[in-house]
């Protein structure tokens, strides 16, 4: 049952957590490319990742459960299903609380950072 409960929570993480970097990934992209051609723009993207990595690792913890159930299949075996919810909103200010905090930023990047996530969470509060 523990087995099956903790098998669960592993594979709901790790499709949450690839939920995350992809919403994040599309930050970077359009960031990206709002980038001038002389801008470095594959080492700010390299940063950006390690950002992305840092945020899913402190998002993953503060996680809820909105829903769970197990079932015993005809073979005796459980089966467990679990619901989690990371709010887009909590996830975007953690992003632009550790960026701001970023050493290997500019202080260009950093403010074009803020700029685009605070257009996120704006677009969130919107509805989107």
């Amino acid at each position: 049952l523990e087995t099956s409960k903790s098998k669960a929570m592993l594979s709901a993480k790790q499709k949450l957590a690839s939920f995350v970097q992809t919403q994040i990934k599309q930050i970077a992209e359009n960031y990206s490319g709002e980038r001038q051609a002389g801008d470095n723009i594959a080492e700010f993207n390299a940063r950006f990742q390690q950002l992305t990595r840092e945020v899913l690792n402190q998002v993953l913890v503060e996680i809820n459960v909105i829903g769970d159930k197990t079932y015993k299949n005809g073979k005796g075996n459980y089966e467990s299903y679990v619901a989690l919810e990371a709010r887009k909103k909590a996830v975007y200010k953690r992003l632009k609380e550790l960026s701001m905090q970023n050493k290997s930023l500019s202080e260009k990047d950093k403010q074009l950072v803020q700029q685009m996530i605070d257009k996120a969470i704006q677009d969130c509060d919107d509805g989107n």
